[in-house]
């Protein structure tokens, strides 16, 4: 009886926080067992002849999925850094993954292999990054993304339907206990920690209706039903362009750049306080070396935080088992499983990837002078 109390409060509870600025009769649920959203919405006939009525649309979320994402990162020879993921499904998840989704990466992203053409009003420029990516062979998966100035979005999706049947083939994506390589990009930017999304196979979006449904700007329903479509995903930290590299090339610019992105880490649980203040003072300390032209001394404080991160992290270079990031213990530390480590092993790599960048950089530099 009480369990039957408390699951008939939730399934109030949520009924009630999306009733707000709506019409009489209008609602939005959540089924406490699917997860899933039943909205009822007023759905006026586009026609004005009456046909007025409320409409019901089903809603499956795409979050019954368990990805993981192992980042790898390589620098070629023109100063470039090639990024590779490999995509895995949890055995028990109950969806396959059809989409990896990078929104959001800063406006002066660098991808390389791109192409820039002006907009339908000859004014905006735009460039497409579909040919600087790539995705796994003879597979339904492919990459796409652009920049328009206002936002940079890149993802991989497979593809699964369209919009002739509006249907999707549930039995695409990458199925549950198996793994997919093959996707990347390239770019000149380093690499720090972005969280990507992971959406999951579902039936024909039900809150999507190609204009057929409530106004998500002119109606609150529509408004809170688009948001729950955007939210539906789940989040995972994966290796990616985010630390400007300037031309010609100063290693303190970069370094300013890594360490404002660093500090980013501690309200994303990715470092500890203490730890996060250890690393910043010595990415001070290195950039301000540079910047005085005291290379000797900035190489000694690079050298310094690649040692704190290797105390904590073994074979910092070996990224074959990422999926071991955040939980540690395991192949490649000393430590106990449940001990917690004051760095997460994936932001360990990033780091040290990026001084390790700078190091072999400022190497050639000085030879070449």
């Amino acid at each position: 009886m009480k369990t039957l109390f408390r699951t008939t409060a939730l399934f109030l509870y949520m009924q009630l926080s999306f009733a707000v600025g709506l019409i009489p009769g209008e609602s939005i649920t959540r089924d406490p067992v699917t997860g899933n959203y039943i909205a009822i919405f007023w759905d006026e006939d586009p026609e004005g002849l009456g046909n007025d009525r409320f409409a019901r649309a089903t809603f499956e979320t795409a979050t019954k999925i368990e990805p993981t994402v192992r980042s790898r990162l390589k620098l070629h020879q023109d100063w470039g850094i090639g990024y590779q993921y490999q995509i895995s499904n949890g055995k028990a998840a109950k969806q396959s993954i059809v989409l990896l989704d990078l929104y959001g990466l800063p406006l002066n992203t660098q991808l390389l292999n791109t192409q820039k053409v002006l907009g339908s009003d000859g004014a905006v420029l735009i460039e497409f990054y579909n040919f600087g990516m790539q995705a796994p062979a003879n597979t339904c998966w492919y990459g796409s993304g652009a920049n328009n100035g206002q936002t940079v979005n890149i993802g991989w999706m497979c593809k699964t339907w369209d919009y002739s049947s509006n249907s999707k083939n549930t039995s695409f994506g990458i199925a549950l206990g198996a793994s997919l390589g093959g996707f990347g990009l390239a770019s000149l930017d380093l690499p720090g920690i972005f969280v990507a999304k992971l959406v999951g196979n579902t039936k024909w979006h039900h809150f999507s209706f190609g204009g057929a449904g409530p106004d998500n700007e002119k109606s609150s329903i529509g408004n809170q039903m688009g948001k729950i479509v955007r939210n539906d995903n789940i989040p995972h930290n994966i290796a990616a362009p985010l630390i400007s590299v300037p031309t010609p090339f100063d290693p303190a610019i970069v370094l300013d750049n890594l360490r404002a992105h660093v500090a980013t880490w501690p309200s994303k649980q990715l470092v500890e306080a203490t730890f996060a203040a250890q690393l910043d003072r010595y990415l001070l300390s290195a950039a301000e070396a540079y910047r005085h032209n005291q290379p000797k001394a900035g190489k000694e404080h690079i050298e310094t935080l690649r040692d704190m991160l290797k105390r904590v992290h073994k074979n910092l270079e070996d990224d074959d088992d990422e999926e071991h990031d955040g939980k540690q213990g395991a192949k490649h530390n000393d430590h106990p499983a449940t001990q917690a480590l004051p760095i997460d092993r994936l932001a360990a790599r990033v780091l040290d990837f990026d001084l390790k960048y700078v190091q072999k950089r400022m190497e050639i530099e000085h030879k070449e002078h």
